[in-house]
C-alpha cells in the first residue's frame, strides 16, 4: 500500500458519477490523490471484500425545518485505531464501493446500509486535496432519507497527519454537508457535521 502524502484542502469541481445502486446518476472519471493509510482495520471476519465505516451528526440549523433534529449516524468507527469496519454481508449489512482512476484523479462511489442506518456517496471526484460530492443519509429513527442537491453539495476534506487519503481501493476522508433535503418534503432540510468516511476493499475501475 502506498504511503499517505500530505494533503491540503482545496475544493474541486465534481464529475458525474453513479453509486453502486445508481442513486445519483451516471458515473464519470475520477481525480488523483493521496493514498489512504488504513492498514490494520478491525472488521467482521477479515473479508477481502468491501468494508466500510461512517460517522456523522445530522443537526438542525435555526432557520431550517429539520424533522430529524440532532442525531448521530454511526456504522462502525472510522476514527478508531485500528478502525472498526463493517464487512459486506456481516450481520445483514450491505457495503459496496467503487473507485475509478483517471490519471491523477479518483472518482468514488459507495454505500453502507446496516439496519435503519444507511449512507451513500456519489460524484466524489478528488486528487487527494479535497473535493465536493453528493451524499444521501437516512434518519435512523424515521428512516427518511436526506440528500445533498446539485446546488448544495458536500465538502470532503483530507486532514494532513490523520492518515486520510485515497487510492485505487480505499478512501478515508472527513466531510460536512451544509444542506441535506428530505426526499419526502423538499421544504424540510438538515445539515451534517463531524463526518468521517472510510471504505476499504473497493472495486477499482
Amino acid at each position: 500500500m502506498t504511503k499517505l502524502l500530505p494533503v491540503i484542502l482545496s475544493a474541486l469541481a465534481c464529475g458525474c458519477s453513479s453509486s453502486p445502486d445508481d442513486l445519483f446518476g451516471a458515473q464519470g472519471d475520477g481525480a488523483t490523490g493521496a493514498s489512504a493509510d488504513a492498514g490494520g482495520a478491525a472488521d467482521g471476519g477479515g473479508s477481502n471484500g468491501p468494508r466500510g465505516a461512517v460517522n456523522l451528526e445530522i443537526y438542525a440549523q435555526p432557520e431550517r425545518d429539520c424533522p430529524a433534529g440532532n442525531v448521530h449516524v454511526d456504522v462502525g468507527n472510522a476514527t478508531a485505531s485500528p478502525p472498526v469496519l463493517v464487512a459486506d454481508g456481516e450481520g445483514g449489512a450491505h457495503v459496496a464501493c467503487t473507485i475509478a482512476v483517471d490519471g491523477d484523479k479518483y472518482s468514488v462511489t459507495g454505500k453502507i446500509v446496516d439496519g435503519p442506518r444507511s449512507f451513500e456517496v456519489d460524484q466524489l471526484v478528488t486528487d487527494g486535496s479535497g473535493a465536493v460530492g453528493r451524499v444521501r443519509v437516512a434518519d435512523p429513527a424515521s428512516e427518511t432519507p436526506y440528500e445533498s442537491t446539485k446546488d448544495h453539495t458536500c465538502l470532503f476534506q483530507f486532514a494532513a497527519g490523520d492518515g486520510q487519503g485515497v487510492d485505487a481501493k480505499q478512501i478515508y476522508v472527513g466531510f460536512d454537508c451544509s444542506e441535506l433535503q428530505s426526499t419526502e418534503d423538499h421544504k424540510k432540510a438538515c445539515s451534517s457535521r463531524y463526518g468521517k468516511l472510510r471504505f476499504e476493499g473497493c472495486t477499482p475501475r
